[in-house]
């Protein structure tokens, strides 16, 4: 969803021209891809077959955004969660969970929850934040007061997310392979 509207266009075209028992097309994207998209080119994106967008929004808190600079905001991402409804698509939302470490974990869990209740996605997603490449980095936004959460510390955040979780019709899943193994606390 980085490509600009008329390469989209033109690859859904193709794919339904030289792949016809292709049912559905789907993309990744985060907030800011759809930013310059309008309603409409979603909505003909979606005539050519592109009917689910999977939305790394990863929190909903402002403060945890800023500090792992994602250049998203509660807004910016309520925005475009709002736009891919209107075009008639189906959004999937992904939440990182332990993005906010143990100093903003559960207000990154609370203002996750209220950007799901806003947006009412077909479908949202946890996973747990993972440092393939080390956390050294990321924890700089953190001043270097970042540590990942225990496994309890994860569980915890998850109650409180669906504590304050307010869906009608969104499907809840937690099976990445992120996640770590049920295990006794």
């Amino acid at each position: 969803m980085t490509l600009p509207f008329a390469r989209l266009q033109h690859i859904c075209s193709l794919i339904n021209q030289y792949l016809p028992d292709v049912q559905r097309i789907l993309s990744y994207c985060l907030p800011r891809n759809l930013t310059n998209k309008t309603e409409d080119q979603l909505a003909e994106l979606r005539q050519l077959g592109l009917s689910l967008l999977y939305v790394g929004c990863e929190s909903g808190d402002d403060e945890v955004l800023a500090k792992v600079q994602k250049g998203e905001t509660f807004e910016s991402s309520l925005i475009v969660l709002n736009k891919i409804k209107v075009a008639g698509m189906k959004s999937s939302v992904m939440i990182l969970n332990g993005l906010g470490g143990p100093l903003l974990s559960e207000q990154h869990a609370i203002a996750s929850a209220k950007l799901m209740n806003a947006a009412q996605p077909e479908y949202l997603s946890t996973l747990v934040v993972s440092f393939p490449l080390g956390e050294a980095r990321f924890a700089a936004g953190f001043n270097g007061q970042f540590r990942q959460l225990t496994q309890a510390e994860l569980f915890n955040e998850m109650k409180v997310l669906l504590e304050h979780l307010e869906l009608d019709k969104t499907v809840f899943r937690s099976d990445h392979a992120s996640n770590p193994d049920v295990m006794p606390l």
